[in-house]
């Protein structure tokens, strides 16, 4: 009932199944007929745009008893290398090593090409918002102008917080447009 709740989930999200990879978990578990189901031949079996992969994580008894992530991959490999059917298998279909190598395959040709389109995105962008910045006025043509402009805010910006400390109403309205007003004018 899991397998087909995976499945299910998978074909809402990606209905063609070009973009699923199926990973079989709990292999130590699975009836026999599995290498054929991992190598997705028969008609009956599920086809999957990127492949299966099965995997054997560690029990819960091999948790409890501190079998770290090393030695889980060490008897992962000789648990595929004993068993009947999977022994056969090639190794690009198992092993917790082979899924990562997977994933990283799939998420680079992903990345690779989305860049591209991505790097002209951003080029356009940054185009258009220089071609904005042009069209703005200079405010400051030089360190003095800046000084004088930074200085009035600054004085205003004192007032309208003595006026509000004094409960004055509408005391933070500093208006920045008679100073870039002032700048563009001069």
């Amino acid at each position: 009932k899991r397998q087909s709740e995976a499945i299910s989930l998978a074909r809402k999200v990606d209905p063609q199944g070009k973009r699923t990879i199926g990973v079989i978990t709990k292999i130590d578990l699975a009836e026999k007929g599995i290498a054929k189901k991992l190598l997705a031949q028969g008609e009956e079996n599920i086809k999957v745009g990127l492949g299966f992969i099965a995997v054997r994580n560690r029990s819960q008894i091999e948790i409890d008893g501190g079998i770290d992530a090393k030695t889980s991959r060490k008897l992962e490999k000789e648990f595929f290398n004993k068993h009947d059917e999977l022994a056969e298998v090639p190794y690009s279909y198992k092993g917790i090593k082979q899924l990562c190598d997977k994933l990283i395959d799939v998420q680079s040709e992903k990345i690779f090409n989305c860049v591209p389109s991505i790097i002209l995105e951003v080029d356009s962008k940054i185009s258009q918002l220089k071609k904005q910045l042009s069209t703005l006025p200079v405010l400051c043509s030089n360190q003095d102008q800046f000084a004088y402009l930074f200085r009035n805010m600054v004085t205003d910006f004192n007032r309208c917080l003595l006026a509000h400390f004094r409960g004055e109403e509408n005391s933070f309205s500093i208006q920045l447009v008679p100073y870039f007003t002032q700048a563009i004018l001069e």
